[in-house]
């Protein structure tokens, strides 16, 4: 079973409307949830700040993908 990271990271892109995350999403540094989904349709999106664990709020919005692999993205992790 893959761990699931506690408790959101700064800039979480699964962290609606916290500062750090309307910051990033604005200056285009996050990956938008529709594109989180497309990226990880046969897998897991891992946490930024622990690569290693699934990000808690894909595991909150997928809880079917917590035990995949995890995917990713260039340029993000």
């Amino acid at each position: 079973m893959t761990e699931i990271k506690k408790g959101y990271c700064a800039g979480c892109p699964y962290d609606y409307g916290k500062p750090d995350t309307e910051m990033a999403f604005n200056l285009g540094c996050l990956p938008s949830i529709a594109t989180i989904n497309s990226h990880v349709a046969d897998g897991a999106w891992p946490c930024h700040s622990e690569p290693s664990k699934v990000c808690c709020g894909f595991a909150a919005c997928n809880p079917a993908k917590v035990n995949r692999a995890l995917r990713p993205m260039q340029g993000v992790h």
